[in-house]
């Protein structure tokens, strides 16, 4: 398998974010912890916000909400800010 040299500079470059415990640090926008919370929700649709935490944590838990409007209506899209 090939991958481009720049990504895993990038993932060099990251890791000590995640492998070191999480502390609340000047210029650190992640907070050590996640709060997902639905803003505004419809039958398909909804805008949730994530205030600063983790992305894979939120991106995973918003595609389950969307995956889950789309086995009932059809179609789901879930927004996230933050």
């Amino acid at each position: 398998m090939w991958a481009h040299p720049a990504a895993f500079k990038h993932r060099r470059g990251r890791t000590g974010l995640y492998a070191e415990p999480l502390e609340i640090q000047p210029g650190f926008s992640e907070v050590p912890f996640t709060q997902f919370e639905v803003v505004r929700e419809g039958p398909a649709t909804a805008v949730a916000d994530g205030h600063d935490g983790m992305g894979q944590v939120i991106g995973k838990r918003s595609m389950r909400m969307a995956i889950a409007k789309a086995k009932l209506y059809g179609m789901g899209m879930v927004a996230v800010r933050n």
